[in-house]
């Protein structure tokens, strides 16, 4: 079977894997694209999907007992995004998962790639660099939230990850920055008019 070119663009990123990892990978992942509003990852389900984000953007959010929905978290290109309870516990997920745009995506089983982690030293290094790189945006997002304001977060979210300003909507973007709309619609309007 030949590797699909979509995947190759995960050897970009860790350049470290060779064709035969990047085949291995490949035999244990299934490309999809969804258009936008899908639901990939229900509540209250157990799920071991961890989907890689080819092009596009995913989503994670639950609603509050008032009915309020919240964004939690959001991946965009090149990222790697799934369930932690479910992950981690092996237990159902409190979030609901769900394409932002149309999205290309790799979904892999987490089990599996823990599997062929064991028996290959490049892929146990990608999976480490992966669990590495998602521990460092949830530190960067918590930081965020205790040492600085909503302007500061939103400035910092545009500069680290602007493919989420230009892919999720501003309700999205507010309750994932943790503020109202209302709120980000006056950063927003504030900054246009200080530039």
């Amino acid at each position: 079977m030949e590797t699909n070119e979509k995947i190759k663009q995960i050897n970009k990123l860790y350049p470290y894997l060779t064709k035969d990892d990047i085949n291995l990978l490949d035999n244990i992942a299934v490309f999809d694209t969804l258009p936008s509003k899908k639901v990939l990852i229900e509540y209250k389900k157990v799920c071991f999907d961890f989907i890689y984000i080819y092009k596009g953007s995913i989503r994670g959010y639950y609603f509050t007992e008032k009915g309020e929905e919240r964004t939690v978290f959001i991946g965009n290109d090149d990222l790697f995004i799934g369930a932690p309870e479910s992950i981690l516990h092996k237990k159902p997920t409190k979030y609901y998962f769900e394409t932002v745009v149309k999205t290309e995506f790799y979904k892999f089983d987490f089990r599996k790639l823990e599997e062929i982690a064991v028996l290959n030293s490049n892929i146990f290094k990608f999976y480490t660099d992966i669990l590495k790189k998602i521990l460092s945006l949830f530190i960067d997002r918590i930081e965020s939230f205790i040492g600085s304001n909503p302007e500061e977060r939103y400035l910092d979210l545009h500069e680290k990850r602007p493919l989420i300003i230009s892919y999720a909507h501003k309700k999205q973007i507010a309750t994932f920055l943790g503020i109202s709309p209302n709120s980000l619609s006056r950063i927003i309007s504030r900054i246009n008019k200080d530039s």
